[in-house]
């Protein structure tokens, strides 16, 4: 199943010894960038936690958080740094001695960085917890990402039976196109009182036939087009791939366009080109 670059999911999981709550989002990105936000404590997991989401991710910018909360936290009672508030004031004494008017607003200095909660917790216990409750989130994440890949999947999928309606639409103009020029070149010779030996004649016609021919671009086109039809059935790692393609069905598209010598073929051509622009913006979300 084809998988965006896009998710979110979060997962929080139930221990006897508090809860575990995750968070992980990306977005487009050409490459795959990981960033973790992990207590101190569980950084020590990181590589290892980062070798997991390879395995769901191949591409795209990944945030992921965790939150942890042991059950005798639950009361949210606040723990204070004592040594360095003590430090606080024999400075703020200091400071008065030469600065009589100065004050201390105390309950300002509680909000201060290292003043509550000063030493995290050893969280080293729940390591195969948080492991475990990682995969879980991994695999929601994952689900999300295919779901909204599957969803891009319909949409280029009906681009490209559009596509093919308008390439079979030109390839019947063809044969009107070419006894057209025929007729034209037949009209021009006789305006200019000349002729031509049918040998020549046939020469002329077989240049002409070859300038005006688009069959190879159609057959590139269907041929581009199946692959493309082939990529989206797949599961991870096909985005660049389909990104070429697109390149390659622009390419064709716009031969089509140069060589038509017919309004419908030209504007069969842009209508074309207006398709794969669309499957192309949305190629630009696949993982």
């Amino acid at each position: 199943m084809l998988s965006s670059m896009t998710g979110f999911a979060r997962q929080a999981a139930q221990f006897i010894w508090g809860t575990a709550t995750w968070e992980i989002r990306s977005v487009n990105h050409r490459y795959l960038e990981i960033g973790f936000r992990l207590p101190e404590s569980l950084r020590i997991l990181e590589p290892i936690l980062r070798t997991q989401v390879q395995q769901y991710a191949k591409r795209g910018k990944l945030e992921i958080s965790l939150k942890v909360r042991l059950a005798e936290q639950e009361g949210g009672s606040l723990q204070l740094n004592e040594a360095l508030i003590n430090q606080i004031i024999v400075a703020y004494q200091k400071f008065s001695q030469k600065v009589p008017q100065a004050t201390l607003d105390f309950g300002r200095v509680l909000t201060w960085q290292g003043i509550s909660n000063p030493e995290e917790t050893d969280l080293t216990f729940i390591h195969n917890d948080i492991s475990a409750s990682f995969t879980q989130l991994l695999r929601q994440f994952q689900q999300a990402k295919q779901i909204e890949g599957q969803a891009t999947a319909g949409f280029i999928a009906e681009r490209l039976v559009a596509i093919e309606l308008q390439a079979q639409s030109a390839a019947t103009y063809v044969p009107e196109v070419l006894l057209q020029a025929r007729t034209k070149l037949l009209s021009r010779l006789a305006d200019a009182q000349q002729m031509l030996d049918a040998s020549r004649l046939e020469q002329e016609m077989v240049v002409l036939a070859q300038r005006l021919d688009v069959s190879e671009e159609l057959d590139r086109l269907q041929q581009h087009l199946k692959q493309v039809k082939e990529l989206i059935r797949q599961d991870t790692g096909v985005g660049r791939r389909l990104d070429f393609l697109m390149q390659e069905l622009n390419r064709e598209a716009n031969t089509l366009g140069s060589k038509a010598n017919d309004i419908r073929m030209t504007q069969a051509a842009v209508e074309i080109k207006v398709l794969i622009e669309q499957m192309r913006e949305q190629i630009q979300n696949i993982e």
